[in-house]
């Protein structure tokens, strides 16, 4: 999975974990279909969207550095 997909999942599990519907985050961030959001999402995290808000705090996702980016993706 590329680094902007893996982010757009991680800012969409913030959205979610605010009460946001899962097809309004999955159109905001660019997924054609309700169904193409759960499955990237289900195999990112593990779980369906649908649990969000159930598993996660509601922090934003930390900023990516350049230098953190390297080093967690070599």
């Amino acid at each position: 999975m590329s680094y902007v997909a893996r982010r757009k999942l991680e800012f969409a599990q913030h959205d979610l974990s605010q009460g946001k519907r899962v097809i309004d985050v999955a159109m905001e961030y660019g997924f054609d279909t309700h169904t193409g959001f759960t499955k990237a999402f289900r195999k990112y995290f593990g779980f369906p969207p649908s649990l969000c808000h159930l598993r996660y705090s509601k922090e934003l996702p930390v900023r990516a550095t350049v230098t953190s980016v390297k080093l967690k993706y070599g």
